[in-house]
């Protein structure tokens, strides 16, 4: 029995609907496959975009950040004082990089990427500050302030240096602090 003119036409809409409506799905399935590959290579970049949940590794190494990149104001590392390093034997540097840490004073031990300090006393700091050369710009001193660094502690090394001879100009405060 032969169709009639309508049932027909209605089929034939049916047919398009599908015809049409694949070519969308695979369109929305390749934009979203992109999407996908870029979120990886930017991730891969190094650009998190903040999408997702934190593994539990990256909660951990986030906590443990204890050093001080030069790049960057991470936590320094200090050394244990039982350690057995003589402050006195170290060889004389350009830079002497000062870590004040709210009352006490902690030397840079080491000029590698990763930072080691050693807490001194004041008196240690001046005569490693006296064998100091001095860097291409002149500066023979650089400071570091811990966001707990207490202000009398850095006047009393700077009052200190000044009274050792070692001239303002010399001494670079940096100016961001370190958790």
């Amino acid at each position: 029995m032969p169709e009639s003119p309508l049932t027909s036409i209605s089929r034939l809409r049916q047919v398009l609907r599908i015809v049409t409506a694949a070519p969308r799905a695979g369109l929305v399935g390749g934009v979203l496959l992109i999407c996908c590959a870029l979120m990886l290579l930017l991730q891969s970049l190094g650009l998190n975009l903040g999408l997702g949940t934190a593994t539990s590794s990256s909660v951990a190494d986030s906590s443990e950040s204890d050093t001080l990149p030069e790049s960057s104001p991470a936590s320094p590392r200090s050394l244990d004082t039982t350690s057995g390093t003589d402050i006195s034997s170290l060889p004389p540097q350009p830079v002497l990089t000062i870590l004040i840490d709210e009352r006490t004073y902690k030397i840079r031990m080491s000029a590698d990427s990763e930072p080691i300090y050693r807490e001194c006393s004041l008196p240690e700091v001046l005569s490693l500050a006296e064998k100091t050369t001095g860097d291409v710009n002149g500066y023979r001193i650089k400071i570091v302030l811990r966001e707990t660094a207490r202000q009398s502690t850095e006047t009393a090394l700077l009052e200190s240096l000044a009274a050792n001879g070692i001239d303002r100009k010399l001494i670079l405060i940096q100016e961001e602090t370190v958790p």
